[in-house]
């Protein structure tokens, strides 16, 4: 179970969003749904970190499943938070 998140405030003006979804999660819920929850609660704080520390925002309303949304103000701040996420998956067990 997620905690919930405070109302961010959102940026204004223009703005980069990113949106991602686990690919083939379904099949691997199924498979083994114990492994997998822990692993998107792992993802979930990772990501929300992440997200703070370039400059981002999490909105409140986030998709479902393990998709997740974020906003940043600048879009330098956006492409580094995407190259940590992809570094963090490539690095984590």
């Amino acid at each position: 179970m997620v905690a919930a998140r405070a109302t961010p405030t959102l940026p204004t003006g223009t703005v980069t969003f990113v949106l991602a979804d686990v690919e083939g999660s379904v099949r691997l819920w199924e498979a083994s749904p114990e492994a997998m929850g822990e692993a998107t609660g792992r993802f979930d704080l990772a990501v929300g970190e992440l997200v703070a520390s370039h400059h981002g925002v999490r909105p409140a309303e986030q998709g479902e499943g393990d998709s997740f949304v974020a906003v940043f103000s600048a879009t330098n701040d956006a492409l580094a938070f995407v190259l940590a996420v992809q570094r963090m998956l490539h690095t984590a067990p």
